[in-house]
Parts: C-alpha cells; sequence; structure tokens
C-alpha cells in the first residue's frame, strides 16, 4: 500500500483567500481521536473577526451575485474536480482529526460531490413566475440571493456541508461564512488552501472562521448584515442559533438537528437483512450520524432471532480496531473526549434503567476514544437513553405485538428525523409510513445507503425546520421578489 498522501495542515483562518491569524491570537488543540496524539494548534477566532469575514463578503457580495449563472456553475464543477484530485489529502484530514475511515471517506465524498453536480445544473431550472390574472398587468416573480450568508457546519461529516449548504449558496448568487466544528476544522480550512490555489472563487466568497460557539457561532447567529443562517447540530445549539436570530435582524435560519430515529421491524420482515442493516448503520462513523436507528421496534415473534443477529454483526464490527497508519475499516472512535464521556455517560443511563445490557457498554481500547459497539434489550420508554440522543455506537432494541402499538411508540419523540419500516408487505409498511412523523422515511433500508439527492431531506418537530438536497433544499437560499407591470392602458 503507498503512503497516505499528507497535506500541510493550515490552521489560521481564511479571510478574503488569505490566510491570517485569529485577531485573539489564541488557538485550540486538535487530538487524533484514534490515539489522544496532538495534532496542531488552530487559531480561534472572535467576533472581531466575524465582523472582518462580513466586511469582505459584502464586497464581494455583488460581483459574485451579478456573474453569470455559467461562470458560478463552472467554478463550483471546477471546486468538485479540484476535491476529487486532493481526495487523499482531505481524507487524510478527517482521519487524522477525526478518525474517519479513509476507506469508507472514499465513498462518502463521492456522494456529497456527487451532490454538488447536481445542483450545477438545476440551478438552471430555479426559475421565477409569471401571471396574466390580472386585467391590464404583466406580473412576475424573481428568485434572488440572500446576500451575506453563514454556515455553522456539523462535525460528523465536514464535506457534507460543501455539498449541502456552500454550493447551494453560491451558485444561486450567496456569499458564505463558514465556521466548521471545533472538533473537526481542518477540512474546510483546507478547501480554502485549494480555492486560492487553484483560484475558483473570487476573494469573499468563500470564508472560513474557526472557533467556538460562544465567540464564533453567536456572532454569526447575531450580525446585523448576515440575511441566511444554515445550521446542522445538537437542538439545543439550534434553539439558541434561532433565538440569536430572531433577537438581531430576524434572518432566515434553516435547522438540521439531531435525531433518535426507530427501525420497526414487522413479524413478516426479512429478520437477518433488518438486523444487518442496524448494525451497520449504528456503527457507521461509530454511531455519530443522526439518521441512525437508535430506537428499534421488533415485533415479539422474530425478537429473539433480530436480537441474536444485531450482537453477531455489532460484534463483528467493533473487532480489530485499525491501527493508525492504516485505518480502513468500517468502525472508529468517537470524535473527541468530549464526545467519548457523553456517550459513556449515556451508557451508564442505561444500565441504571432497567433494560438488559447485552453487549458492549464500555471503552473499547486503553488509548483513543473508542467505545464498544453497545445493545440494550427492553428498555423503559421513559429512559433517558430512550429519548435522548446518544450519537455513538448504542441501539435500543424494544418489542412490540400490535401495528398502533408500535406506531404510537414510534412517534412518542420530539425527534423526527428519519424512520426505517421493514416488512415484506410494502402496502402495509407505506400504510405505517404515513402515520410515522418523520421527515424521511426508508422501506427495507436504512441510512447512510437510504438517499436520494434530487428529494429533500429534514426533520419533523424538534429535529429541524427546512430542507437539505433536491429542489427545496436549493430554494432555501433565494428570496422571491414580486415584480407587478402595468401594461399601459391610460387608467392610473
Amino acid at each position: 500500500m503507498s503512503p497516505p498522501a499528507v497535506p500541510e495542515i493550515e490552521t489560521r483562518l481564511f479571510l478574503n483567500n488569505e490566510f491570517v491569524p485569529s485577531s485573539s491570537g489564541k488557538t485550540f488543540p486538535i487530538k487524533n481521536p484514534l490515539t489522544e496524539e496532538h495534532v496542531c494548534d488552530v487559531y480561534e477566532a472572535d467576533h472581531s473577526d466575524v465582523d472582518t469575514a462580513v466586511k469582505y463578503a459584502k464586497a464581494a457580495l455583488p460581483g459574485w451575485r451579478d456573474t453569470p449563472l455559467s461562470q458560478r456553475t463552472a467554478a463550483l464543477r471546477k471546486l468538485v474536480d479540484v476535491l476529487e484530485t486532493h481526495h487523499d489529502e482531505i481524507s487524510y484530514l478527517e482521519w487524522v482529526s477525526f478518525g474517519k475511515s479513509r476507506g469508507y471517506f472514499k465513498h462518502e465524498a463521492q456522494f456529497f460531490l456527487e451532490i454538488i453536480r447536481y445542483y450545477a445544473g438545476i440551478v438552471y431550472d430555479l426559475l421565477g413566475a409569471a401571471s396574466l390574472n390580472t386585467p391590464n398587468q404583466l406580473n412576475v416573480t424573481f428568485r434572488e440571493p440572500f446576500g451575506v450568508t453563514a454556515a455553522i457546519c456539523a462535525w460528523n461529516a465536514p464535506i457534507a456541508s460543501v455539498a449541502t449548504k456552500v454550493a447551494p449558496a453560491l451558485l444561486t448568487g450567496n456569499v458564505i461564512i463558514v465556521k466548521p466544528s471545533e472538533k473537526a476544522p481542518l477540512t474546510l480550512t483546507y478547501i480554502g488552501t485549494l480555492i486560492k490555489k487553484y483560484n475558483i472563487f473570487p476573494p469573499g466568497v468563500y470564508q472560513v472562521v474557526n472557533g467556538f460557539g460562544p465567540a464564533v457561532g453567536a456572532p454569526l447567529a447575531s450580525h446585523m448584515e448576515i440575511r441566511k443562517l444554515s445550521f446542522t447540530g445538537s437542538g439545543p445549539t439550534g434553539r439558541i442559533l434561532k433565538k440569536l436570530a430572531a433577537d438581531s435582524n430576524l434572518k432566515n435560519v434553516t435547522l438540521e438537528l439531531g435525531g433518535k430515529s426507530p427501525q420497526i421491524v414487522l413479524e413478516d420482515a426479512d429478520v437477518e437483512e433488518a438486523a444487518k442493516h442496524a448494525a451497520q448503520s449504528i456503527t457507521y462513523n461509530a454511531g455519530q450520524i443522526c439518521i441512525a436507528p437508535s430506537r428499534a421496534y421488533v415485533h415479539k415473534s422474530i425478537a429473539p432471532k433480530y436480537v441474536n443477529i444485531l450482537k453477531a454483526a455489532m460484534a463483528a464490527m467493533g473487532e480489530g480496531h485499525a491501527l493508525p497508519t492504516e485505518h480502513l475499516g468500517h468502525y472508529q472512535p468517537q470524535a473527541d473526549e468530549a464526545q467519548f464521556k457523553r456517550v459513556l455517560s449515556m451508557i451508564e443511563s442505561g444500565k441504571t434503567s432497567g433494560a438488559e445490557l447485552i453487549l458492549g457498554g464500555e471503552r473499547a481500547t486503553e488509548k483513543g476514544f473508542w467505545i464498544k459497539p453497545t445493545v440494550f434489550y427492553e428498555v423503559p420508554e421513559d429512559a433517558k437513553i430512550q429519548k435522548n440522543e446518544v450519537f455513538g455506537p448504542v441501539i435500543n432494541v424494544n418489542t412490540f405485538e400490535d401495528e398502533e402499538e408500535v406506531i404510537k411508540k414510534a412517534n412518542d419523540s420530539e425527534y423526527g428525523l428519519w424512520a426505517n419500516i421493514y416488512s415484506k408487505d410494502i402496502a402495509r409498511a407505506l400504510r405505517i409510513a404515513k402515520k410515522i412523523e418523520a421527515g424521511s422515511i426508508n422501506i427495507n433500508q436504512t441510512g447512510p445507503s437510504g438517499y436520494a439527492i434530487d428529494l429533500p431531506f429534514g426533520g419533523y418537530k424538534q429535529s429541524g425546520e427546512g430542507k437539505e438536497l433536491g429542489r427545496q433544499g436549493l430554494e432555501e437560499w433565494v428570496e422571491t421578489k414580486t415584480v407587478l407591470i402595468n401594461l399601459g392602458n391610460g387608467k392610473p
């Protein structure tokens, strides 16, 4: 195997197509979650750096907004080509800072790059409307960019933010300021290196301010000259950001928040398929994925078989932790020490809830933030671990006996992002799907494989508001203006 491409790690802010230290001069450390070894120190921005980024963004906006769409789409397609060329360097950064499997990242990256290509094609169809329904008038609508926008990105898939936030924002004529998560800031900063090296965007169109929520995220949400904010992350943080936006200039906010996704396995389902899909999904990214099926509801008649298959599959996923020099497996550690401790704390709450622990439930190695894949059985519906998002390799398996019972249990959550239904009776599965309160329903499959880039993705209830992906994901980045034209009939 050839050695991995190792890029020079850039740790400064990316402002106006230049790398600069933060105004505070402060830094924060990044540790490799595989080994807990120090990787680098990243400059920590504050509100004055946000003000500077907004100043540059405002200066860049008129030119970028008025750039012909053909040139904007060409720039985004060039970015995709460059990201593909530098795939090894990007995968190295995700591996060393977040512990993401380099082998699996290849497939993940291709999926998200395909989204950018998709948006670059359909943006031409983002048209206004015309009406002749008012006598002596021709009335039309324009679709226009918000202007200066911001994205506060999740740490579990930084490359996803480029596809679902940056690409639609820039294609529609906005300029954008990106705040990566402090847990995994290196990828989005490195993209700035590529933008500058290959002259992809003019200065001020794409900027990166690294740092923490109070010092960077809050100023972005409350800034009076930022008109649109997109956030992916936890519900409590989303609630804070929305309040800051409302209390400032009432900026448009899109929120993609957490999930506590149910998997419903009916008595006629392919039990082996359902159990193996659940194991693959809840251990992907070490369970750090909002759509993972963390609540399985399995019909009582097939529950023993399901649990045995799930237990074996989960145990296999956690075996053979990859070496720091060759991380090619499915499984990975938690992102950092804080996330590691949080997941272990949630597991401890599960142990005291009255549920049966049938697999895992503890750290896996002395070094690194590895947690063993964990399965709880018959968890009380009001238990903390059943109600709250764990964001780790933990699945709860409960049983049910009839359809109405499982629908009620599946919907008994403030989350509503994703759900999975397994049955050979498609009509029955569709009937249940209509009653499940979630933004996306998978039948006989689960995430992350069960995606459609041309259809919207987003949650019900406290799993968020607004959509990403599909045409609706593009429309989230434009305003609609109505223009009423008098046809000159001589009347005032």
